[in-house]
């Protein structure tokens, strides 16, 4: 049975909802039944409120192929495994399963008063099953071990988002796909746009990045180096970081010396350099963010991720 699409007709509280699926070789088959429909904020036509907790499903029917973005999750012991931090991954999140229908662009940026919260209430009633919501207001999880790591189309503002209250991590896999955004400014004149692998460095970093929030751990103001145990020193760059993988991808993403922690930004001054770290594939993290302490001359004192209590 191969599932085409899912269409809601109705006014905003009460709406009908149709599962239409094409057995092979068959005819068309409909079910029918009915739903409590979300309210709407009248300032956009895409600010879904969520804030009823009776249900949270919006899909997108002109996509083709694989109607869902996924997050990243197979290299996630290059950053963490220096943090002492294992992940579980579910099988209901691999290969399509268990993954959330399609949220555009629009419900993502709209963000006025309170519908900033959106994206999180949805997410709680969204898995409602695994991890009731106890505390208030709604979007809030308890805290535990189990995360929510949600791919999803595309933001104006972000490549990831996270809020470790919700226990969620948003990774906008449409955005980083997008040329308008992975897009290197050199070589001239035009530049050039990201690689298919560097696209995929790039969402692993991505995913990678947003599970460290969920230790408490902050984006760095200014970047740091990573820590890759004690190597040979890359030119011009401190004893203990990685080198970048010169020679492997096409220029200006080549002839870097060093690597920038996972936490660092995007560098405002260097785009070219910012993107390079993000799309390399190597994604370690600053020493100091490890442990909380001093760490190859840089300060200690930031929240580490072998520090933060294990809530169980």
């Amino acid at each position: 049975m191969k599932r085409d699409y899912i269409f809601l007709i109705g006014n905003r509280h009460y709406v009908s909802a149709f599962l239409r699926y094409s057995p092979t070789g068959g005819n068309d088959y409909q079910f029918q039944t009915d739903y409590d429909a979300i309210e709407m904020d009248t300032a956009s036509p895409y600010s879904w409120k969520f804030d009823n907790g009776k249900s949270a499903g919006v899909c997108n029917v002109n996509i083709e192929g694989n109607p869902y973005y996924e997050a990243d999750t197979s290299d996630l012991r290059q950053p963490f495994d220096d943090g002492f931090v294992k992940f579980n991954v579910s099988a209901d999140g691999v290969g399509g399963s268990g993954v959330i229908p399609y949220l555009p662009r629009e419900f993502f940026d709209f963000e006025a008063g309170n519908n900033l919260l959106n994206k999180w209430r949805f997410q709680q009633i969204w898995f409602n099953n695994k991890k009731p919501a106890t505390q208030n207001p709604a979007y809030e999880n308890e805290e535990d071990n189990y995360w929510h790591l949600i791919g999803t189309s595309n933001s104006t503002n972000y490549t990831g988002l996270s809020m470790h209250q919700s226990n969620a991590s948003f990774i906008f896999i449409g955005k980083i796909e997008s040329p308008s955004y992975c897009h290197y400014t050199q070589p001239e004149p035009n530049g050039r746009d990201c690689t298919d692998t560097e696209k995929a460095n790039h969402i692993r970093q991505t995913t990678a990045h947003e599970l460290a929030h969920q230790f408490l751990v902050h984006d760095e103001i200014a970047y740091d180096w990573a820590w890759c145990g004690n190597p040979a020193p890359p030119p011009g760059a401190p004893a203990y970081t990685c080198g970048h993988p010169n020679g492997v991808f096409p220029p200006p993403n080549d002839n870097i010396n060093g690597e920038h922690c996972l936490m660092s930004p995007r560098l405002a001054g260097d785009e070219d350099l910012g993107l390079g770290m993000r799309t390399d594939g190597i994604d370690k993290i600053d020493c100091c963010l490890l442990n909380s302490n001093v760490c190859q001359g840089e300060p200690g004192g930031r929240t580490g991720i072998r520090d933060v209590s294990d809530p169980q």
